[in-house]
């Protein structure tokens, strides 16, 4: 631990300050201001994050080179567009032919997220402008079903002032742990501002059809409040 330790930026500045690899970190006990006191001076290397992906954000300075992303993608998944590159020192975790996330085949199912140890994959909600993030910020947790489609995937909804921040698998029958981009991802509809409260019909005179002049968020010109009038 203590060697994988000198290799991760400080705490402060981590992309998941509440990790598994922290958690251990703190459960062993490790002084961790004495093994960075042994070791030269480490800045971030901003070159090395990429925030292309509009659900994920990677920050490669935080990886370990575990090979649990790439199991996870390849193994769990059967996605195979996370691998490893290059030899030695300079080996890395790469998205197909070493793209961006965002510019990859990523289908965003988030499996690479969940199975990351260190936070240097990580759902986009949850991190700052600075790369910074924390897992732990929730206040509550809810185990719920997915809403999406019929198979029934399991899941846990991390919650803070009633506002979804980020979903994991949960170890059902339908799904064992896994999730796909709707039900990791598409969590936002309950706050958003166009969503549907109250039941609507179209109101006389309006052609059904696409029209490009409706608002979803202000439906009240093409709809009514239904009602038995």
């Amino acid at each position: 631990m203590e060697l994988l330790l000198a290799d991760q930026p400080a705490r402060e500045h981590s992309p998941d300050r509440a990790s598994h690899f922290w958690r251990m970190v703190d459960q062993l006990d490790i002084d961790v201001a004495q093994v960075k006191a042994r070791l030269p001076q480490r800045t971030p290397d901003a070159a090395r994050q990429d925030a292309t992906h509009a659900a994920m954000r990677v920050n490669l300075d935080a990886c370990i080179d575990c090979n649990l992303c790439v199991r996870a993608c390849r193994e769990v998944q059967v996605n195979d567009v996370i691998g490893l590159a290059y030899r030695g020192a300079d080996t890395k975790v790469v998205f197909d032919f070493d793209d961006t996330m965002g510019e990859s085949t990523c289908v965003a199912c988030g499996e690479c997220v969940q199975a990351c140890p260190t936070g240097a994959l990580m759902p986009a909600t949850l991190i700052d402008a600075d790369g910074r993030g924390d897992s732990a910020v929730a206040d509550r947790q809810v185990d719920s079903v997915c809403p999406y489609c019929g198979v029934g995937c399991q899941l846990t909804y991390h919650v803070k002032n009633d506002r979804i921040l980020f979903v994991e698998g949960r170890d059902g029958p339908s799904n064992a742990g896994r999730l796909c981009v709707k039900g990791r991802f598409g969590f936002d509809y309950p706050n958003h501002p166009a969503r549907l409260t109250r039941p609507l019909i179209r109101r006389d005179g309006v052609a059904k059809g696409m029209d490009p002049d409706f608002d979803p968020a202000n439906p009240l010109t093409h709809f009514r409040e239904a009602s038995w009038d």
